[in-house]
């Protein structure tokens, strides 16, 4: 059975959206594409631009900044309208969605910066052993991370980290577990390193990426669905 399609309210002024058929508008000139997706090893520039056109990267935004909040289901019927038409369109819109959640764990003015612009995108891939070094202000951050699906059209990339003490200890919580954040930085600051070359997947862009002693504002890292961080209030 076919699921309920779903209508959200988007941005304050209360106008509703109806995403699954945004998404389904998109999907036979991302079908066209698809071979060229594949063969450049990236979504291509005009997918990208219908997308961002469409908001599509923003519906799992809270409402505060704009963007959609849409719901579990709004996001599972895009993301199966977006992936009939291209499997790597459809994983980089998903990961990247998932990215955007970070949103509602920086302070306003931060992730305005991250999010703000009509074309952001946030990609990160998942813990690789890169170590956080608290100091006055922040962390100085080395590491290499792998899986950064969308990195070819990311405007932000996010290091998830192990936090350790000025001398190199791990820090741990009240459980005695490792603290991990992640940290936050324009993709600028990032090298990338082109190593994905995956059958089927080529698209999705899911390269390597390293920095070396960054330091990185305690602003600009957070840690998913850590409750201290929480800035927005709605139900995602």
């Amino acid at each position: 059975m076919a699921m309920k399609e779903t209508k959200i309210a988007q941005g304050k002024s209360g106008s509703t959206v109806d995403w699954a058929a945004r998404a389904r508008a998109l999907t036979p000139m991302i079908e066209a594409a698809s071979d060229r997706i594949e063969k450049e090893r990236q979504v291509t520039p005009d997918v990208m631009a219908a997308l961002h056109d469409a908001q599509l990267f923003r519906m799992l935004l809270p409402r505060e900044m704009g963007g959609g909040e849409a719901d579990p289901v709004a996001f599972m019927e895009v993301i199966e309208a977006i992936s009939a038409g291209d499997a790597s369109v459809g994983w980089c819109l998903g990961q990247g969605l998932g990215c955007s959640h970070a949103a509602a764990f920086l302070a306003p003015a931060v992730a305005t910066e991250i999010f703000g612009e009509s074309n952001s995108v946030l990609a990160w891939g998942p813990p690789s052993g890169a170590k956080a070094i608290s100091v006055e202000g922040g962390y100085r951050v080395s590491g290499r991370w792998r899986f950064a699906s969308g990195s070819p059209h990311a405007t932000w990339l996010g290091g998830h980290s192990l936090v350790c003490e000025a001398d190199g200890t791990p820090r741990k919580d009240d459980k005695g577990r490792p603290i991990l954040r992640t940290m936050l930085f324009p993709k600028a600051k990032a090298k990338i390193y082109d190593v994905w070359n995956v059958l089927g997947l080529r698209g999705t862009g899911s390269n390597d990426y390293e920095v070396k002693d960054l330091f990185i504002p305690s602003a600009y890292t957070t840690w998913r669905d850590s409750v201290p961080d929480r800035t927005h209030k709605g139900p995602l």
